[in-house]
């Protein structure tokens, strides 16, 4: 019985070579922010969250694989919202860069025309 689609196998060499990292240097922080950083960037939050989820029973490994579970949410969370206003930031984004370009010259201008009188 098959609970949905089929869903390739997502992660990668780069993705098993970290994880392996992150194993071998459990409490060292920057191999959890490597890890998380590439899969952030090549959308293998999911994988990543499985994988933490598996250790978190671990009692030795409980602590650190419940803050990067956390981690992930807040990765997701903003990854969603970003998609989500995604073009209306941009139009927002430029059209501040106009007003601000169009107050420079403005302000240009008038420093121009009195500084000539």
């Amino acid at each position: 019985m098959n609970d949905g689609p089929a869903r390739p196998k997502v992660t990668g060499a780069a993705f098993e070579a970290l994880w392996t990292h992150v194993l071998e240097h459990w409490e060292d922080d920057k191999a959890h922010v490597a890890f998380l950083e590439h899969c952030q960037a090549h959308d293998q939050l999911l994988p990543a969250a499985k994988r933490y989820r598996e250790l978190r029973l671990s009692p030795a490994h409980q602590a650190q694989a419940t803050r990067r579970l956390s981690a992930i949410s807040l990765l997701a969370l903003a990854s969603m919202e970003r998609a989500r206003s995604g073009p209306v930031d941009a139009k927002r984004q430029a059209g501040r860069l106009v007003a601000l370009i169009f107050l420079v010259a403005m302000a240009t201008s008038l420093l121009i025309f009195y500084g000539l009188r």
